[in-house]
């Protein structure tokens, strides 16, 4: 989620902002299943909702404030 709140926000700023983030994601990801704290499952899940809330939220932030001017970007 973190990742792709990253990407949304500073993205335009260039593509390492982007790179950077789902890196990260993804290290933490195979470091928490290699630690047997999780299995492939979960973090296939968790990265999954977390990519597709983060979207959903973005979406529903433009619906209700677009009309008051309160969107700096995008």
């Amino acid at each position: 989620m973190a990742a792709t709140l990253f990407y949304k926000e500073y993205g335009f700023k260039g593509y390492w902002v982007g790179l950077v983030a789902y890196a990260a994601a993804i290290v933490t990801g195979f470091t928490r299943i290699l630690n047997n704290r999780h299995w492939l499952f979960d973090v296939i899940i968790g990265a999954a909702l977390g990519i597709l809330l983060t979207n959903l939220a973005f979406r529903l932030v433009q619906l209700i404030f677009k009309d008051r001017g309160l969107i700096l970007h995008k």
